[in-house]
């Protein structure tokens, strides 16, 4: 019988003697220690991350999975585990809202321990500080509390004091799922516009939940309260949900004529109100963005 080749025969000689040829070469040492890495953003020096995020911690090259420990402080309502063989993965163990969820406004250090690779390059132990956005549910945390959430300390400062003209990224809840206790349904938060400024809001939460987002104003800081109670919220400026998507974005210019037509002056700055709610028999988290734009 003679003798039969082919195109695959000849792939398979090539792959054949190119095994033998990398069995006689040499595998580089590895002597660089794994360094680690996390994608979030930053402020003065802590990690910045939500109440229900989950924060992944990379590294350059595979790890040692059986010699790495992480301890946190505090340890209450944080978890941890592999992400594959080159990275790790932290999060909250607290279950409520819909969500599992780090603790409420509470910032941690995470301390990687015995962090070395396969060849057993290590590091000595590395410690990441993490923040938590700013948290303005009072009600939330105090409930006794009953009032409205002011997003800005003064004319020029965020409430966690910020500059105005700065970005303001905060976190609060809803819970309308109670059936005993206090029920939680309508967030108020206030913000302070010069005329001529764009009022930006963007609120976010679950894709499962469909919060209600509006926006009012302006009011005079004079007397607001009673402005506010009789104030009929579908006369809203903008009325928005945020549906499948999780998310919902308001644009509000602060109108010279309307300034001047309910303050008599075009130099006030007014109250604009954002009212988040959320439907009946649900519950979760949001987080909300707020941005004022320079006439």
């Amino acid at each position: 019988m003679g003798s039969k080749s082919g195109p695959g025969l000849a792939i398979t000689v090539l792959g054949f003697v190119l095994s033998l040829m990398g069995c006689n070469k040499e595998t580089a040492s590895d002597s660089t220690p794994p360094d680690p890495m996390i994608n979030l953003p930053k402020s003065q020096g802590k990690f910045l991350f939500g109440v229900t995020d989950t924060l992944d911690i990379g590294f350059s090259e595979s790890i040692d999975t059986a010699s790495l420990t992480l301890d946190f402080e505090p340890k209450e309502g944080i978890a941890w585990s592999f992400k594959g063989g080159t990275g790790v993965r932290i999060f909250g163990k607290n279950k409520a809202h819909g969500s599992s969820y780090f603790n409420i406004n509470s910032p941690f250090t995470a301390t990687l321990r015995g962090l070395k690779d396969a060849a057993g390059n290590g590091r000595s132990d590395t410690t990441f500080s993490f923040q938590p956005y700013l948290w303005i549910d009072r009600d939330e945390i105090d409930t006794t509390f009953h009032g409205y959430d002011s997003l800005f300390a003064t004319d020029t400062t965020w409430v966690g004091g910020a500059r105005i003209s700065d970005s303001l990224i905060a976190e609060g809840a809803l819970d309308f799922n109670e059936t005993v206790g206090p029920i939680d349904y309508q967030d108020v938060k206030l913000v302070k516009v010069r005329a001529g400024d764009t009022l930006l809001a963007d609120l976010t939460t679950r894709k499962d939940l469909n919060l209600t987002f509006k926006v009012a104003g302006p009011f005079s800081p004079v007397g607001f309260d009673s402005t506010l109670k009789a104030f009929d919220l579908n006369k809203a400026l903008v009325t928005l949900t945020t549906g499948t998507s999780g998310s919902a974005y308001a644009r509000v210019g602060a109108d010279f004529g309307a300034f001047r037509q309910i303050f008599g002056s075009a130099d006030a700055r007014a109250i604009y109100v954002l009212f988040i709610s959320v439907p009946q028999f649900s519950e979760g988290f949001y987080r909300v963005g707020v941005r004022i734009k320079p006439f």
